[in-house]
């Protein structure tokens, strides 16, 4: 008597737009009529859903496959094809083998039925397989030309998730979501934090690119660091093995997209100038107003920390560090000194002159930077042209390569330059300038004070009220002038 047929039904597809898994249904409905009509029994069936075969994936059904054949349990593997099971060169040695040991032939919906124990199957194996192989670099390569090409034409990535700030269609911009982007961008140029901005967003409930459930500081940077706000198409060639995949604003702006911006050049230049300068990191000790701002009179900045009674305390860098010291570092009280700085820097920008502290008028920067504009699309035009020269001598083409990127790095620095909005708009000439300073993050507050005054806290003197005196309007206990040493910037 013939004993049964117990087979093993594979299962693969590399991407699953809808969910639904249509296409994992027909090669099922297929691959268990084939069994039935052999008279074989379907011992188990292995699937791999949405996941590719290409490179190193790992495929947890194709694994579990090998396992069952390496235990001996089945006698038969049922495939659509030789593309859904194999599609690369150590995979396919590995099941083969394993085939070729337990003596288990490999049958196909779309094919015939291969047998890994004679010379003849595995010929046909592996010819198939190397078709299957070179179908996934044709593949690739399609796709990095449509890439390529939907760059350079300004179209978007349509098979991308949709981009946070755009509607489904990507190109036109979601109402309240470029709103936000817009305001984020503005608010990042006044010295606003990250942090503030995801804050923001998880109370508006603005969904994120991918589906998290939540906004952190990371992902804002990298929704406010893309080129798309904008309007500039980018490309970048995949990177070359060992080579880190460049970030958005990193990749080589090719033209205008089809999309409308969010914002304009100059602004998305100016917030990648701000968000990556290496000096915006906060170091620890600088999350109170004047901490990492204020000065020592040895020239050591001071820093937030609390004394032994709970006190808040401004404390010179030496100390703060533990480090050994001399005598003459400062160690006081916060709370006055902050005070007195807020009031002198309120008083300021309260001032008729204040208006004199802003940028120059919106309609003369506007009138400059057009000319930036135009500069930067001509560049790249023209570096769009020299890629596609082939007469060219390949130094001449180099050096004119290098000679336009430079050109253009330097209108894009300016351009940066010119998008950069002053510090103090928004609170110059608002009608309660108090109310409006108590509404900016601790971050803006700072870029203020920063931008304003330099402020040297001297040493309080001895005594319970040493180094305070009652203000005459307030009525709080702020720093005696006498102890805080500060001088105007602007």
């Amino acid at each position: 008597m013939t004993p049964p047929v117990h087979a093993a039904i594979y299962l693969r597809i590399s991407l699953d737009k809808t969910g639904e898994g249509l296409a994992i249904e027909r090669q099922r409905d297929e691959c268990t009529a084939l069994a039935v009509r052999r008279g074989w029994t379907v011992a188990r069936e292995y699937v791999d859903h949405s996941v590719s075969a290409a490179g190193k994936v790992e495929r947890p059904g194709f694994r579990a496959l090998l396992d069952a054949l390496r235990a001996g349990t089945i006698s038969r593997v049922v495939a659509w094809d030789m593309s859904r099971l194999v599609r690369n060169a150590r995979d396919r040695y590995e099941l083969v083998e394993l085939c070729r040991e337990r003596g288990v032939i490999i049958s196909m919906v779309r094919g015939s039925d291969l047998d890994p124990t004679t010379a003849a199957g595995r010929i046909v194996i592996s010819v198939q397989g190397e078709i299957a192989e070179e179908e996934i670099a044709v593949k690739a390569d399609r796709q990095r030309s449509a890439r390529q090409q939907a760059a350079t034409n300004g179209r978007p990535v349509r098979f991308s998730h949709r981009p946070f700030g755009y509607c489904a269609d990507r190109l036109t911009p979601h109402p309240v979501e470029s709103a936000a982007i817009a305001d984020a961008c503005q608010l990042v140029l006044s010295g606003g934090s990250l942090r503030s901005i995801a804050q923001a967003w998880n109370v508006a409930e603005l969904p994120t690119p991918q589906g998290g459930e939540r906004w952190l500081p990371s992902v804002v940077r990298g929704v406010l660091l893309n080129p798309r706000n904008a309007g500039l198409a980018v490309y970048e060639p995949a990177p070359q093995k060992g080579e880190r995949r460049k970030l958005p604003h990193e990749r080589e702006v090719v033209g205008r997209g089809e999309w409308k911006a969010i914002i304009t050049e100059e602004v998305y230049r100016a917030v990648v100038d701000t968000l990556t300068d290496a000096t915006r990191a906060t170091p620890k000790g600088t999350r109170t107003l004047l901490g990492g701002l204020a000065r020592c009179p040895c020239g050591e900045h001071v820093y937030g920390g609390k004394n032994s009674r709970g006190t808040s305390i401004l404390k010179c860098g030496r100390l703060h560090r533990g480090e050994a010291a001399d005598g003459g570092h400062v160690s006081r009280r916060a709370e006055p000194v902050t005070a007195f700085v807020v009031a002198l820097v309120l008083a300021r920008l309260s001032r008729a002159d204040a208006l004199d502290l802003l940028a120059p008028d919106e309609d003369e920067s506007a009138q400059a930077v057009e000319p930036l504009r135009t500069r930067a699309r001509a560049l790249r035009t023209r570096l769009a042209a020299l890629g596609e020269d082939t007469e060219l001598p390949l130094p001449t083409l180099r050096a004119q390569v290098a000679a336009a990127r430079r050109k253009l790095a330097e209108v894009e620095a300016d351009l940066a330059e010119a998008g950069k909005a002053s510090v103090l708009a928004g609170v110059v000439g608002a009608d309660d300038v108090a109310a409006t300073w108590e509404a900016l993050d601790l971050d803006q507050q700072r870029t203020i004070v920063d931008t304003l005054v330099s402020v040297t806290a001297l040493p309080p003197g001895k005594g319970p009220r040493a180094g305070v005196v009652r203000d005459a309007e307030s009525g709080e206990w702020v720093a005696d002038p006498a102890t805080v040493d500060t001088t105007w910037k602007v």
